[in-house]
């Protein structure tokens, strides 16, 4: 697992040197712009096939986040995150909410009505 925090990725350049490429945080903020419009464009384009499942794939991004945000928080600080059940109470709940939101988006698109 990278332990590096997520403005360090390792390169070939951080591999032979041992000292990990910085992104500006300018940098950091177009990429995500970049990824966001891209995702909006696609959503454009493929909107009409998947309006009736709008809401469950908004739902599963958000739970997917979710995940992503506690489990960041997780690593950062894991002193301060270890003896918090609440933390891992939802952490928990939010993979079974994607395991339930995938099997539903599955079944909505494999056995329509």
């Amino acid at each position: 697992m990278n332990h590096n925090p997520s403005h360090e990725r390792q390169s070939a350049e951080h591999a032979r040197t041992g000292k990990p490429n910085k992104f500006s945080g300018a940098t950091c903020i177009l990429s995500t712009l970049g990824i966001g419009l891209l995702g909006l464009g696609v959503g454009a384009i493929t909107a009409p096939y998947f309006r009736a499942a709008a809401a469950l794939i908004a739902l599963l991004g958000l739970t997917v986040h979710l995940i992503a945000l506690i489990h960041t928080a997780r690593s950062k600080h894991p002193a301060s995150s270890a003896g918090r059940v609440w933390l891992t109470a939802i952490y928990g709940s939010c993979w079974i909410i994607l395991l339930v939101l995938t099997f539903a988006l599955l079944r909505m698109w494999l056995l329509p009505a």
